[in-house]
């Protein structure tokens, strides 16, 4: 399919300036065969290395190597000067991707400053924490063709813009070098776990690996989209019509970051989907009424299971079996009793009918062990003591 792009977006992905196969800071890293390993893989989310006395290399990766949607950014730090020295980014290669990551590269050489210029000091809740300032919205305006008088006459296709939150994403992990070190996908401690729950939400869409916060965040300028389409009367759409509303900040969410685009199961049915996100911004587009569908909009002031004490931890896991597992067990004559919790897994005993049941493996694997999963926490593990 050959893409509508705006003639803006054609001229930067033409001309890369900072495209890593240029500026070479892989170069700086070719001995660490681990670190260069997780960038093959796709298993980096983030990494920092000193490569001198007075110079960092920062490096954040974000996206899916399965679907070709993924890329890498590196910024090398003059640390004395707190200043950016290099920047380079490497990407799947498609016209969208290289454009998006060259106008987001090209925006940061501008700013040259590190913290206080790439990511500045946010107040939330009375406390600071560092932002980028280069954001999806940012980029994909200057990606944009405008007039003499500055309006917009033709924007990067709808379809694209997924190129462009990979880049935000990309620089929000290379924060977390920043403040945490390297962290690998398949070697998540407990500690970077509790933090990615905290900096990017729960995770919604699991095919994707698309957090809570990177969908929330697009919620306020699709809202605004949607109603200036409406204002000018280029959607069909009416502000009463709150089904197609919501089912426009489905597609929308879709297109800009891949999430449900697979198995599609977080669009309704993950806790939180992104529904249950949209109504609990957006409760007024509520097509069910808004005491038909249950939001859980207290999440975002819940600690991650693994920032719980050791005993808080027992006691949700001990709620949960007393409400959704134990009714049931009873009824067949059986129970179940709580063991011990190490590490993520929970050791329980079968008791009473249960205990002689031929089928209790089964009971646990699908069903203790998923109800664990669902309404504590999603990595533990079930083992039975008989």
């Amino acid at each position: 399919m050959a893409w509508d792009y705006p003639e803006k977006l054609r001229e930067v992905a033409a001309n890369p300036r900072f495209i890593e196969s240029e500026v070479g800071l892989l170069r700086l890293i070719e001995g660490d065969g681990k670190l260069k390993s997780a960038l093959a893989s796709g298993d980096l989310i983030a990494a920092k290395r000193d490569i001198d006395k007075e110079r960092t290399l920062y490096i954040g990766s974000y996206g899916s190597p399965a679907c070709g949607d993924y890329m890498t950014l590196f910024l090398l730090v003059n640390n004395p000067t707190n200043s950016v020295e290099k920047i380079s980014y490497d990407n799947y290669g498609c016209t969208s991707s290289i454009g998006a990551s060259e106008m987001g590269a090209r925006l940061i050489d501008k700013i040259k400053q590190f913290e206080g210029g790439v990511f500045q000091k946010r107040e939330e809740k009375g406390q600071f924490q560092l932002e980028p300032l280069i954001l999806n919205s940012g980029i994909l305006r200057e990606l944009s063709d405008v007039d003499e008088s500055g309006r917009v006459i033709k924007s990067v296709p709808k379809e694209k813009h997924h190129c462009s939150v990979m880049f935000e994403q990309a620089l929000r992990n290379l924060l977390k070098a920043l403040t945490h070190g390297d962290i690998y996908g398949s070697l998540l401690s407990e500690d970077q776990k509790c933090m990615i729950d905290e900096v990017d939400g729960p995770l919604v869409c699991h095919c994707f690996d698309v957090h809570e916060k990177t969908i929330t965040r697009l919620f306020q300028s699709i809202d605004k989209e949607l109603h200036e389409l409406m204002a000018r009367g280029e959607s069909d759409l009416r502000p009463d019509d709150k089904e197609g509303i919501v089912k426009y900040f489905h597609e929308r969410v879709q297109e800009s970051t891949k999430a449900g685009g697979a198995c599609g199961k977080c669009h309704y049915d993950r806790s939180p989907s992104i529904e249950a996100l949209i109504l609990r911004e957006f409760p007024n587009y509520n097509p069910k009424g808004d005491d038909k569908v249950v939001v859980r909009a207290e999440h975002k002031e819940e600690k991650p299971y693994f920032a719980l004490p050791f005993f808080d931890r027992v006691k949700l896991i001990q709620e949960a079996i007393d409400t959704f597992v134990r009714p049931s067990l009873q009824r067949d004559g059986g129970d179940i009793e709580l063991v011990s919790l190490e590490g993520d897994t929970v050791k329980v005993a079968l008791t009473g009918a249960c205990a002689t049941c031929a089928a209790s493996s089964v009971t646990m694997a699908y069903g203790v062990q998923q109800i664990l999963r669902e309404h504590v926490y999603k990595r533990l593990d079930v083992e039975h003591i008989g």
